[in-house]
């Protein structure tokens, strides 16, 4: 497995996270259906037990793969959030993630969506450097308060 994940780097490590990963998979019998069956408490607690999973790519599995009403907060939602002055940037990553949650009253559709539209416009707007001349944020009723130009 060390020879296919070289090109990635830190292979060793990835390859045990992986193994990691399979590893719990065995004890649901590959059957995803079954790992997932948990509510999304319990499936969080399951994948945040294995080595090689954080907090991010536990709430994307439980999100996008269980199907899930979970905030995922990574870069771009952590930025955005700043820049909009939702919460301090270095908030709590539980705290960021329950707050979004409350807000959309745990509709999956809908923060899977959120979470999708952020890393977008993140990607082309609001960057490091954000191109604020053409951000949408700037208009009511968001009116994005950050300061033009700077980067974060």
């Amino acid at each position: 497995m060390q020879e296919l994940l070289k090109p990635a780097g830190f292979f060793r490590v990835k390859s045990q996270r992986l193994r990691n990963l399979l590893a719990l998979l065995e004890r649901y019998d590959y059957d995803l259906d079954r790992l997932f069956s948990q509510k999304a408490p319990e499936l969080r607690k399951t994948l945040l037990a294995v080595n090689g999973i954080g907090k991010e790519t536990a709430d994307s599995i439980v999100c996008y793969g269980a199907g899930y009403p979970v905030f995922v907060v990574d870069a771009y939602a952590r930025r955005l959030a700043k820049r909009l002055q939702w919460q301090h940037h270095d908030a709590e990553y539980d705290l960021l993630r329950k707050s979004v949650e409350q807000s959309f009253n745990g509709v999956m559709e809908q923060l899977g969506e959120l979470h999708g539209l952020i890393v977008v416009h993140c990607k082309e707007v609001c960057r490091k450097k954000p191109l604020c001349v053409q951000c949408v944020l700037k208009q009511p009723p968001l009116n994005c308060p950050f300061p033009r130009g700077e980067s974060l």
